[in-house]
């Protein structure tokens, strides 16, 4: 059931980004790629809040979960270097990329559960946000 639903999650935000449009800058494309793919996900909330409770149960299942998002990453990367017109093993920033849309997902999914949060669009949008925020130099 775990690893099913994990590669079910990866191919629907790999579909979700391949029809983002390519002028969209990155980051807005993830961010818009995310909510409809959490959404499917979340509307199955028991289905849902049983795999995030046996995730945190299990090392094992953890481990193996994983893998499986690291081969979403290494697919998402190079989905995203083609977008980019960027090449891999020259740019970090489609693994960059890739990594931060992965870390959304999980992040997006774990507030999820521990805050009952209801409106999706709303929490990725302020995961975002927090990360925007954060991403520029403080004042002094």
């Amino acid at each position: 059931m775990l690893t099913e639903t994990t590669d079910e999650i990866a191919e629907a935000m790999l579909e979700a980004m391949a029809h983002r449009p390519r002028a969209e800058p990155p980051l807005v494309a993830i961010e818009r790629a995310l909510v409809p793919v959490l959404e499917s996900q979340l509307v199955l909330t028991d289905r849902s809040r049983t795999i995030i409770r046996l995730l945190r149960e299990s090392r094992t299942l953890r481990r193996a979960m994983l893998e499986r998002h690291a081969l979403m990453e290494e697919r998402l990367a190079i989905q995203l270097a083609g977008r980019l017109g960027a090449d891999p093993a020259k740019d970090s920033t489609p693994a960059l990329l890739a990594f931060i849309a992965r870390a959304m997902m999980d992040t997006a999914f774990n507030v999820w559960y521990d805050q009952r949060r209801t409106d999706v669009a709303g929490l990725v949008a302020e995961l975002f946000a927090k990360l925007a925020q954060h991403a520029r130099p403080h004042r002094r």
